[in-house]
């Protein structure tokens, strides 16, 4: 069950009800984003959080240039060898 975070912030008077929603929604937005960036959240956590699906996260995230994934250079170049080695095999089968 999911628990809630009540955030008590005084809002001026100055200040419209259309405004106070962009303010929580992009508070909320910018918390969860570099929460996600310093590793703090998972992508399912975060698209979580947002009300987004995970498809739906990537995108924001890829809108604001933030990486989804979170690759080494070493990691990458073992993928690479794996990939260049599974298509050698199907080469080697008669496989397209």
């Amino acid at each position: 069950m999911a628990r809630q975070l009540i955030l008590k912030w005084d809002i001026p008077p100055t200040v419209g009800k259309q405004l106070e929603k962009e303010i929580v929604s992009r508070t909320k937005e910018e918390v969860v984003l570099n929460l996600f960036k310093e590793k703090k959240l998972s992508l399912g956590s975060g698209a979580a959080l947002l009300g987004l699906s995970t498809a739906g996260f990537m995108e924001l995230l890829h809108e604001k240039g933030i990486p989804f994934t979170h690759y080494t250079e070493a990691e990458w170049k073992q993928d690479k060898r794996a990939v260049q080695s599974m298509l050698k095999e199907r080469k080697a089968a008669g496989k397209p």
